[in-house]
């Protein structure tokens, strides 16, 4: 019966491979949906019957859940396909109106069009059916093996291998990896000994050897001359440079990967390794970029030379521990993808593995536990002052993204794992000792790289905002960008964080399709990805709106002669109207049914009603006042409460800006049920009585 598993995944591979379009098989003949329904129930079939039948191993679920996944995803827009296709014949059924009654005559080419659209209206109706069924029952084997998933990680979590202190484990171990270092070097030997004999072999050799001496030179000299010129041409205050720090951090990055690359090619294209080398030669690549992601990422955090470049507030000692410490527990994850991961693809038997393993770990867990030292520590105090001399402040650390209390528990839960994983490896668990050690490790790689972003960001806006504003200015809208870089900073480390700790691909997937999908409430279904693009497609229109309203206020309307309070009044009339589109347009683009809320909205009117009368009752008279002018933007009016310069009128109120300075706030129905005295409302002449007191038997003409 294994013969059937793997005819599965074969199946589940061609399944899994995006299509062009729905219909199209992978040598591009059209498939019918009929045909894509029964392939679908034939593979649901046997993933039924291999689950009944056999036990089925980590490996292969995943092949078969990417399979059903697949299956379920194409499910909507089978459904939409049929929903086209029924919508017409629908309308075309309804046109040729209800059958005659018992006795009654009919043309029998009506009767024969009727007939032939209630066939054709049930088959695809029939398809629906089938293509609800199939996601309903992909759905059900989904589930049945996200149980089996779990059962099968928890039995491998719970297993307990060879450990080194068992007799002979050590012994098999070296021997193991003896045999695996014997077949790598004599593979080399023999490629060696073949390229010798070629006259043309020092000639193919140039290329590589140039290559190595170029990463050479690119390490020792070309990276340390632009890090100097780099600090040189920099600010030195420490928060005045952010784009120097950012500058650095990738020269750091960008230069060692660039000269791994050149080593790489240079080794690859030398063809003196054979397959066993070139598996060992992949594994020695990915782990040497993990120690150049971590030395870029301890040089932005620690940087033990540049100080003035140092995101965290450790002393230089410090730091340089820091950043050592970091690239040591690099180094143990990239050694882990050279002897682990790919030794198992070397064939080291499991004792070379748990062997391996627990040194690793056992090393990893050393410089784990001194790493996390480093996480929380308190500000640096003040060094003491000699005598007659004033104490210099202790320098104040720089504020990075994560706060005392997260570092703290961030210090305690690393020490734990470098604790408790050892532990585990050290009694033979192997799995649940790299389950537990390298997704902390991992995940506090993202998490740091995500921090590093966000702290860069938000200098340089800093920069931007300190030498764009005055000290007395309003905080500049650019500001928000670390906000909106930050949120999208986590957003896309979540999905990465999931597959650091076990989640794949086909998890992802699935997430993301519940998420697209949303919920439901009642007839309404609710989705995020609606919600966004309703944000989006509002943005945009709002953003037109004040566009418009910009172009009216500077080039149009003053060449019009319209005075001040006819303009603000088209500005504001024109703002009304863009944002009532805007929202239209925005909810018919997320595809909500707006007869569903007509109804809810007919339900709460009386409530809102009798509860937002005031609102309205001022909303209505704002417009009233836009439309007939009583008052406008600059008149001189009074009321009972005061009277001033009206400012601007708005949705529910009108502010009027008193003599002495202060802004009265009138709610527009007391501008239109009240008496209002407009000084200047059609004319700016006008006659003030000044009445003036003098005491008995002054000259009148005094």
């Amino acid at each position: 019966m294994r013969w059937i598993t793997h005819l599965l995944l074969i199946a589940a591979v061609l399944t899994a491979v995006p299509q062009p379009t729905l219909g199209q098989t992978a040598e591009g003949t059209t498939e019918t949906p009929a045909l894509v329904l029964d392939r679908w129930d034939a593979e649901a079939a046997l993933v039924e019957q291999i689950l009944d039948e056999q036990p089925v191993v980590s490996g292969e679920i995943e092949g078969i859940r990417a399979a059903l996944e697949a299956q379920r995803s194409a499910v909507p827009g089978l459904v939409g396909a049929a929903e086209a296709e029924l919508a017409p014949l629908r309308s075309q059924l309804e046109a040729l109106g209800a059958a005659p009654e018992d006795g009654a005559e009919e043309a029998p080419e009506i009767a024969a069009e009727r007939a032939r659209l209630t066939e054709k209206i049930a088959a695809i109706e029939a398809r629906l059916k089938r293509a609800g069924q199939a996601g309903a029952r992909a759905a059900a084997l989904l589930s049945r093996l996200s149980e089996l998933r779990r059962k099968l990680f928890t039995q491998e979590m719970l297993t307990r291998g060879p450990s080194i202190f068992q007799t002979g484990a050590i012994g098999d171990a070296f021997g193991s990896i003896g045999q695996v270092a014997a077949t790598i070097h004599a593979e080399t030997s023999e490629r060696l000994a073949a390229s010798t004999m070629d006259t043309r072999f020092y000639v193919r050799m140039l290329v590589p050897l140039l290559l190595v001496a170029a990463a050479v030179l690119l390490m020792l000299k070309v990276k340390r001359a632009t890090l100097a010129w780099l600090m040189r041409t920099s600010e030195t205050p420490r928060r005045a440079g952010p784009l120097a720090g950012l500058t650095v951090s990738l020269v750091r990055l960008l230069m060692p990967a660039a000269a791994l690359l050149m080593v790489v090619f240079a080794v690859w294209n030398s063809r003196l390794l054979g397959p066993h080398g070139e598996v060992l030669l992949t594994g020695l690549a990915s782990g040497t970029l993990v120690v150049i992601v971590a030395y870029a990422l301890g040089g932005a955090f620690y940087s033990p030379h540049f100080a003035e470049l140092r995101l965290s507030g450790l002393a230089d000692e410090d730091a340089t521990a820091a950043s050592r410490w970091l690239i040591g527990l690099a180094a143990v994850v990239g050694l882990d993808l050279v002897l682990i991961e790919q030794g198992r693809n070397l064939g080291l038997s499991i004792e070379g593995l748990e062997f391996l393993n627990t040194v690793l770990i056992c090393g990893g867990g050393v410089a784990l536990w001194f790493f996390a030292g480093f996480l929380w520590m308190p500000a640096t105090e003040s060094a003491p002052a000699a005598p007659g001399e004033e104490a210099e402040p202790a320098a104040e650390p720089p504020e990075i993204a994560i706060g005392p209390a997260l570092a703290a528990a961030a210090m305690v839960v690393a020490r734990a794992v470098s604790v408790v994983a050892p532990a585990l490896a050290l009694i033979g668990y192997f799995a649940a000792s790299r389950h537990l050690f390298y997704p902390v490790v991992q995940s506090g790689a993202v998490i740091g790289i995500c921090v590093l972003l966000f702290s860069r960001v938000r200098d340089i806006i800093d920069r931007v905002s300190d030498h764009g504003e005055t000290a007395e200015a309003a905080p500049s809208r650019v500001q928000l960008i670390p906000v909106v870089v930050g949120f999208l900073l986590i957003c896309a480390a979540t999905p990465v964080l999931a597959l650091v700790w076990g989640a794949d691909l086909t998890d992802l997937s699935s997430a993301w399709r519940l998420f697209a999908e949303g919920f439901r409430v009642g007839d309404i279904t609710i989705s995020p990805v609606d919600f966004l693009w309703f944000l989006v497609v509002f943005s945009i229109g709002l953003l037109a709106t004040r566009l418009v309203q910009g172009v009216l206020s500077r080039s149009v309307l003053p060449v019009t002669g319209l005075d001040a309070g006819g303009r603000a009044a088209v500005r504001a009339g024109v703002g009304y109207v863009g944002i009532l589109l805007a929202s239209l347009v925005a909810i018919s683009a997320t595809g909500l049914d707006l007869s569903n809320l007509a109804i809810v909205a007919g339900a709460l009117s009386v409530g809102i009603g009798f509860g937002l009368q005031n609102i309205v009752n001022n909303f209505v008279s704002g417009i009233i006042l836009l439309i007939e002018r009583p008052i406008k933007a600059g008149d001189w009016v009074e009321l009972g409460s005061g009277s001033g310069y009206v400012k601007r009128i708005n949705v529910r109120s009108t502010e009027i800006q008193t003599f002495d300075r202060a802004s009265l706030i009138v709610p527009n129905s007391e501008l239109i049920s009240g008496p209002v005295t407009n000084w200047t409302h059609t004319d700016l002449n006008g006659r003030l009585i000044v009445p003036v007191g003098v005491a008995y038997g002054t000259d009148p003409k005094r």
